[in-house]
């Protein structure tokens, strides 16, 4: 009797222990149609009580052909804005009236649904991003949904307008998206992810399985205890700059980059050979070899008082803002603009206006944030240092103001680039 009692409370355990997927997938079909297609007639609005003011929902969108045909044949995405997420042309064209899409989202982020924002560790040389999660580290049977998203968390529409191909690094053991035309990407573009198929990953390492440490079983009751850890220890073989296998990885890699097996005597610091991070001496400095100052380029404009009015719905760029940037060598650059803004010079007009500010690299937007504006009073914007990392070539930083809410005056105050060396 006391084998079968315990095998009984053996499953029962396991079955309240069991994940249970709260977090399913729904769908449903949206249109656009008039009175939900906004922005610069580019997007159109996801109203459903599930995802209005849920900023974390982790949305996809695919057209839905009628006769086979795609009433908007325009590469898209989502993102999220004034608690309503909205689906979005990534080229700026205008979303047909009548086109659909199948929506399909979850409420809550989870392990297999969730936003990946690319870090500045994330960006390679040679202009493309790794995905670093651990579903998808080392897993090169994963099969997987990418979507484009803005996450809201970075409070700031960065976002990528290119066609893009995923692939696996086997030599990173990541995957890794590349824009087609070679563009870099940039930090802070936000893909949705959705797992499918988890591929020899969970077979190799289940990150969720738990181990019954104890089970006593008290014969004249139903009672049963048992003990289990209350985190997991980490397990299997080491990732990224980590080698070696959990839960004693050894550090083999700095940002990517080997770490030589040498160790360091006293006094030594690390040093970049060219092939690996070795130690050296650290440097002395003498007088007959002073070291060698950083050449920074700088280029700044200031175009004076010159205001211009805005409709709304509408987008107008800043030509006077513009800055042409010629790089020699892969380089950081510092963005900075100001801008004197207000709304609608009206006797008697109270609402608060506003738009979007963006910053614009060779046509893409790199960096934008939400500007309000009251009537008949500037208020001044300001985009301050904000730093991207590119690779030789000629660029055409410019500023634009988008969709503005009602009638805007602006005026252009200056712009600056300063070009920092990174090689």
């Amino acid at each position: 009797m006391k084998p079968f009692l315990l095998y009984k409370l053996l499953l029962l355990c396991l079955w309240e222990m069991a994940s249970i997927d709260s977090n399913a997938q729904q769908s449903f079909t949206h249109t656009a149609v008039k009175e939900n297609i906004s922005c610069n007639y580019d997007c159109t609005i996801l109203d459903l009580p599930s995802l209005n003011s849920n900023s974390v929902a982790v949305i996809f969108a695919t057209p839905v052909l009628e006769k086979g045909i795609n009433k908007n044949p325009h590469p898209i995405g989502a993102y999220y804005f004034k608690s309503k997420w909205h689906i979005f042309n990534l080229d700026g064209k205008p979303i047909p009236e009548g086109s659909a899409f199948n929506v399909e989202y979850y409420t809550n982020p989870d392990e297999r649904h969730f936003q990946y924002s690319f870090t500045r560790a994330d960006i390679q040389s040679d202009g493309s991003a790794f995905i670093d999660n651990w579903l998808l580290n080392n897993n090169p049977t994963v099969s997987f949904n990418a979507f484009l998203s803005w996450d809201p968390s970075t409070q700031g529409a960065i976002t990528n307008r290119e066609d893009i191909t995923i692939h696996y690094n086997s030599g990173a053991g990541k995957w890794s998206v590349r824009n087609n035309n070679n563009k870099p990407m940039v930090a802070r573009v936000t893909y949705n992810i959705a797992i499918t198929q988890a591929g020899r990953k969970t077979l190799d390492n289940p990150r969720t399985s738990v181990q019954i440490k104890e089970l006593d079983v008290i014969p004249d009751t139903s009672s049963i205890r048992f003990d289990c850890p209350p985190s997991l220890p980490p397990d299997g073989v080491a990732s990224g700059d980590l080698g070696g296998n959990y839960p004693g990885p050894y550090v083999q890699k700095l940002l990517g980059r080997p770490l030589a097996i040498s160790a360091p005597q006293t006094g030594q610091v690390l040093k970049w050979d060219g092939s690996s991070w070795v130690p050296a001496d650290d440097n002395t400095i003498s007088s007959s070899a002073p070291p060698t100052a950083v050449s920074l380029k700088t280029f700044f404009k200031s175009p004076g008082a010159n205001s211009h009015g805005i409709l709304p719905g509408t987008s107008f760029p800043l030509v006077e803002l513009t800055l042409p940037v010629n790089l020699s060598k892969k380089s950081r650059l510092a963005i900075s603009a100001m801008i004197d803004l207000w709304g609608e010079n009206c006797n008697g007009c109270t609402k608060t206006s506003g738009g979007i500010f963006q910053v614009i690299i060779n046509g893409g937007t790199y960096f934008s944030f939400y500007i309000s504006a009251v009537p008949r009073t500037p208020t001044s914007a300001t985009i301050s240092n904000f730093m991207i990392d590119l690779n030789p070539g000629t660029y055409s930083v410019e500023f634009k103001v988008n969709n503005p809410e009602s009638a805007l005056t602006v005026s252009a105050k200056h712009s600056s680039v300063i070009v920092i060396p990174a090689e």
